[in-house]
């Protein structure tokens, strides 16, 4: 019912502040498109806690995991900009432009494969991996039991799960093929 309201809304509205939202629409980075698609694709699920007879604790707890997440994909760009922070986890400096540039505009097939691809971007995966490993059993530790710490340290390392799930999905694109 709320979709249809949306589409009637949009319908509405004027050819001004349609092309003025599809204007910054394109200013949008990669980082804040895809954490505007996280909080959108979890509103339904935080309209069924809140709407619900849930425990308030689940709602919390879903509430600020959905939050902390959503902060840390935006902060990462803007934490990758220091120095040392920059030089150990932003796995993007180790790309070439063509190959940045194909991940940001997904335009796979005009870039030649490197062989020395994996080379570059292997010191990221491990760093990155085990930064997610370590906030896990932080989070999980008896220590962070039942507090917010626990829980955006989970939500850290979910990201930084899903930045070397990206990283693997890279390999399979600009790594040579074994013959």
């Amino acid at each position: 019912m709320w979709q249809l309201y949306i589409c009637d809304i949009m319908y509405q509205l004027p050819r001004q502040v349609k092309n003025k939202a599809l204007r910054v629409w394109q200013h949008v980075d990669a980082h804040q498109r895809i954490a505007l698609f996280y909080l959108t694709i979890n509103l339904p699920i935080l309209g069924i806690l809140f709407g619900g007879a849930f425990d308030q604790k689940i709602q919390h707890t879903f509430t600020l995991f959905v939050c902390s997440l959503t902060a840390s994909i935006l902060l990462a760009p803007h934490l990758l900009r220091h120095g040392r922070m920059n030089k150990l986890f932003c796995w993007m400096g180790a790309l070439t432009v063509e190959e940045r540039r194909a991940i940001l505009c997904l335009e796979f097939r005009k870039v030649r494969r490197a062989p020395d691809y994996v080379d570059r971007i292997k010191p990221f995966i491990f760093r990155i991996g085990m930064c997610g490993i370590v906030l896990s059993l932080v989070g999980a530790s008896p220590l962070a039991e039942d507090s917010y710490f626990s829980i955006l340290c989970g939500a850290i390392a979910f990201y930084l799960f899903g930045v070397f799930m990206m990283i693997h999905a890279s390999i399979l694109i600009f790594a040579p093929t074994q013959k």
